[in-house]
């Protein structure tokens, strides 16, 4: 032992009491513990949170003027060491989320304290770009945290949408802002799902002036123009993402189209189109980044060939796929539509609304009424009236059914006549194209929801409407479905409530009673189309070809054209947006033409082996469908999504998934915007002009108008130059 070690021991002693002497003069003055433990520096973590304003000195000391800085400094959190910050700060984090006292176990608890280690190691991957243990490191903690935020997601949303929240996370499991999912930056950005998080997660009840049921394409356009006219306005949406049939969905890396994928006229400079979607967007400035095209492949059982918007190249492909005498009705039928066809364009959308200010509206297009007035009989009749008087051809006649099958879902004895007049100008003349908004279908929801709530409406996700409120006969509200401990949230509308929802579930929506007896067993009665089995499978692109088209047509026999699985549809939107798949994939959707019978899937279990096996065997026609367009598509296939009309029925929230209401042109026509029950509207695919993406913005339009002052509409058609 060294002769020194005596009085090393006898220092260190010594050192040891004058230590405990200060620690217990600090108690005895009344300082708290965490700082006196500071003193003996063998625990860092009690320099933390050394409050300014708290002083104090040793048995002895003079008192001196106090300097909190000093002491925050000193012994502060400053002085920590990055593993103690990082302690501190997991601590933190965790305690607003834990449910007990040393909870560590929970969800959101572990997302907090993952988060806090996220932060930690990106912050040291700055500065040491070349650690690729820390690299993988977090990668593997990003990974875990996502798992985790998608059990809260699909088990407890009420927590997922706060824990978000707290720690200023974006929902990316659901919408992404488009500039940063495509690298080429094209589009605008979205309205950003944060907003929604913030929407859900407190007490949502409150007072509007419109409250309107389904975040459709419909619900959308109403409310956009209603908030542009100033309104305040409130949307509730039961999915957790707006859009209605028009919404998409990711899976591993892929954007898909929910519903659909064929537009044209919405792309352009404002007021150069006559697609009521394209004017509202134009009407509340918005608009959609397009890539636009002019054709699409339709498979017949004598062969393959394309359909383009020109009218002359319509023409000829009639006379090469019918022959002489087709073309020659054809040009006949052309003809006949011609003074129908300046009738049915005569009065955009955004002029009607349904109260007597249409009148006023009218009178803008002066001498052209009397005109319209003596074609109202024929624009109003069935299609198949005007070709049964110019076409006995029978390739021709079922081509035009299949023309009319595919945009309105019914055949040409039941669809009405303005609606072809109108889609056949447009397309052959050439005065519109045919669009597919970058991003998908989701962009324009995108628009829309994001100008609702530019002009101050809201945008309810996870909004399920449990009944409509009655007041002395007239709707004042909405109550929602109860979501967790909460129940069900109340709001209250000043002037209107507006349904977007089918003509059969705004029924269930009324209390019991509620309804006059003659317009609920109308309602209840009115005859649906079919409904879906979808296709969605993202597949290797490896060696496909470069020009293939995106959207097929498929008609297996022109006998029964309507027939359950007879007429499938096909689209292949990434390629012409190819950020809609990962590099060197491919996507498509396939489904049949609202023609699937509901009865085949009614009160099966969707956990069964029964549904799983029908879904099989429902899709094989989509399969041998696409393998006409990619032969070995199935051994392409990384990625298979098959929905069926229970599908529909659930995430759309639709009658029996139905495609919409079968008013046939022959025997009735769709209801205008407003109900026999006070203050209680409708817009969507159940009411006027009918189905489809233009029918529903439509729709949308003239509910707003009627809502709306005629100050305000007449403003909005200068605005549009109409």
């Amino acid at each position: 032992m060294s002769s020194r070690a005596p009085e090393r021991m006898a220092a260190l002693l010594e050192g040891a009491q004058a230590l405990r002497a200060r620690i217990a003069s600090g108690l005895a003055a009344g300082v708290p513990w965490e700082c006196v433990r500071a003193i003996s520096h063998s625990a860092p973590l009690g320099r933390w949170r050394r409050e300014p304003e708290l002083t104090f000195r040793y048995e002895g000391e003079p008192a001196g003027e106090p300097k909190p800085d000093l002491v925050d400094k000193y012994m502060g959190e400053v002085l920590l060491s990055a593993k103690e910050r990082l302690k501190v700060n997991m601590r933190d984090a965790a305690a607003p989320f834990q449910r007990f006292e040393g909870d560590t176990g929970s969800s959101e608890v572990q997302v907090a304290r993952i988060t806090q280690k996220i932060l930690a190691l990106a912050e040291h991957m700055r500065n040491n770009r070349k650690d690729f243990s820390a690299r993988r490191g977090l990668e593997a903690m990003l990974t875990q945290r996502r798992a985790l935020l998608q059990y809260m997601r699909r088990h407890d949303f009420d927590t997922y949408a706060i824990t978000l929240s707290r720690l200023d996370l974006k929902d990316n499991f659901a919408r992404q802002d488009r500039n940063t999912r495509f690298p080429t930056g094209r589009g605008s950005p979205t309205s950003g799902a944060d907003a929604n998080i913030v929407e859900f997660k407190s007490d949502r009840s409150h007072e509007t002036d419109v409250v309107i049921i389904g975040g459709g394409l419909g619900g959308l356009c109403c409310a956009a123009l209603l908030a542009k006219y100033g309104t305040r306005v409130t949307v509730c949406e039961s999915h957790y993402i707006a859009g209605g049939a028009a919404h998409g969905f990711d899976v591993k890396g892929y954007h898909f189209d929910a519903g659909p994928s064929f537009f044209a006229g919405i792309s352009g400079a404002p007021g150069g189109s006559p697609n009521p979607l394209k004017q509202v967007l134009d009407a509340v400035g918005e608009s959609v980044d397009c890539i636009t095209y002019d054709r699409w492949l339709t498979y017949t059982p004598e062969g393959t060939f394309p359909v383009v918007c020109d009218g002359a190249a319509y023409a000829e492909m009639i006379g090469r796929q019918g022959g002489p005498a087709a073309l020659e009705q054809w040009r006949v039928l052309e003809r006949e539509l011609a003074p129908l066809q300046s009738g049915a364009a005569l009065f955009p959308a955004a002029a009607l609304r349904g109260d007597l200010g249409v009148l006023r509206t009218m009178l803008r297009f002066g001498p052209s009424l009397a005109r319209v007035g003596l074609l109202a009989g024929r624009l109003t009749a069935p299609f198949s009236k005007v070709v049964d008087r110019c076409v006995t051809d029978p390739w021709l006649r079922s081509f035009m059914d299949l023309e009319c099958f595919v945009l309105s879902g019914m055949l040409a004895k039941d669809t009405i006549c303005a609606e072809m007049a109108f889609m056949f100008m447009e397309r052959n003349a050439g005065k519109s194209t045919i669009d597919y908004p970058v991003g998908g279908s989701r962009a324009i929801v995108d628009a829309l929801v994001r100008s609702i709530r530019s002009h101050g409406g809201r945008v309810l996700l996870r909004a399920p409407v449990q009944e409509v409120l009655l007041e002395g006969g007239e709707a004042v509200g909405v109550r929602l479905a109860p979501r967790g401990k909460r129940g069900g949230e109340v709001i209250r509308a000043q002037r209107a409530v507006v349904s977007n929802a089918s003509v059969w579930d705004t029924q269930r929506l009324l209390p019991p009673g509620a309804a006059p007896p003659a317009w609920r067993d109308e309602a209840l009665q009115t005859p649906r189309t079919g409904s879906f089995v979808h296709l969605h499978a993202g597949i290797d692109a490896d060696g496909l070809p470069p020009d293939l088209e995106c959207h097929h047509l498929f008609v297996n026999s022109w006998d029964g054209l309507d027939a359950p699985q007879n007429v499938t549809i096909a689209s292949i939107p990434s390629t012409l947006s190819p950020e809609l798949a990962p590099p060197g994939k491919a996507l498509v959707h396939a489904y049949t033409a609202g023609n699937e019978p509901y009865e085949l899937w009614e009160g099966l279990d969707r956990r069964s082996p029964e549904y799983k096996r029908l879904k099989e065997e429902r899709s094989e026609v989509l399969w041998r469908s696409l393998e006409r367009v990619i032969p070995d598509i199935r051994a392409r296939a990384e990625v298979v999504q098959i929905g069926s009309p229970l599908t529909h029925a659930r995430f759309l929230n639709r009658h029996k998934g139905t495609y919409g209401p079968a008013i046939s042109a022959a025997g009735g026509s769709f209801p205008g915007p407003k109900t026999p029950i006070k203050r209680l509207f409708r817009c969507g695919d159940s009411c006027a002009p009918g189905i489809g993406v233009p029918a529903a913005a439509a729709s949308g339009m003239i509910a707003a108008n009627t809502l709306s002052s005629l100050k305000s509409q007449l403003a909005l058609l200068d605005a549009l130059a109409l």
